[in-house]
């Protein structure tokens, strides 16, 4: 009874995963995914034996910039790197040439999906001859992700991450959302009447009447000026 149970919940798992995950790319909107993201959807697309592809994220982003990023991440959960300097422009300089690298290997039949981004980390690795201190001291951790999938440190360093991003961009639409509402305010402003006032009180119809100030009898006097009767006569 146990055994049917648990084979009906890994096989809903497996069907809510291909569901979800396919559409995690899609979310441009939110937060960006990255390579680390990537390696996670791939790690649980292997492991649950899922069948999907996600060949076409992983070409778009498997970039210079996406790389750095991935080193930075790593570099943020390695205590082996401790207080290390590392020359961000080198660091790029190295990424981008293994990227020609591997590509130009692979001629017109290029490596696709994590492959490539393992093979990019390798040979970036192998040009350096660990003659670079970051190189020696992350190497081992960073290529162990590539079998057994991003430490639970690193993952939560990469959601306190995304948590902060949200929030600055919660803070953002709250900023343009008050400066809206002021614009809104000013242009109401301009015609005499403010936004939150539903009666319109202050509202200056031009008569030269006061909101406290009697209604005058504007019935014609008897003068026969062709008054309209609001003088003291």
């Amino acid at each position: 009874m146990g055994s049917s149970k648990g084979t009906d919940v890994t096989t809903t798992l497996k069907s809510v995963l291909r569901f979800l995950l396919p559409t995690i790319g899609q979310e441009e909107g939110m937060n960006p995914i990255s390579l680390i993201s990537l390696l996670c959807l791939d790690w649980v697309n292997t492991e649950l034996d899922l069948g999907l592809d996600f060949k076409d994220i992983w070409q778009v982003k498997t970039n210079s910039s996406n790389i750095i990023v991935f080193f930075l991440d790593c570099f943020a959960v390695d205590e082996a790197f401790g207080n290390l300097k590392v020359d961000l422009a080198e660091v790029e300089a190295l990424i981008i040439s293994a990227i020609r690298y591997v590509d130009d290997s692979h001629n017109e039949e290029k490596a696709g999906g994590k492959q490539r981004l393992h093979e990019i980390v390798k040979r970036l690795f192998e040009s350096s001859n660990n003659s670079l201190d970051w190189v020696s001291a992350c190497k081992e951790s960073i290529l162990r992700m590539f079998i057994y999938g991003p430490s639970e440190k690193l993952l939560e360093h990469c959601q306190r991450k995304n948590d902060r991003l949200q929030q600055d961009r919660n803070n953002r639409n709250t900023e343009e959302e008050d400066n809206r509402k002021q614009k809104d305010n000013e242009d109401f402003g301009l015609l005499g009447y403010r936004d939150d006032d539903d009666d319109y009180d202050d509202y200056d119809d031009g008569s030269g009447f006061e909101d406290n100030e009697p209604m005058k009898d504007l019935t014609a006097c008897d003068k026969e000026c062709g008054y309209c009767g609001t003088c003291d006569y």
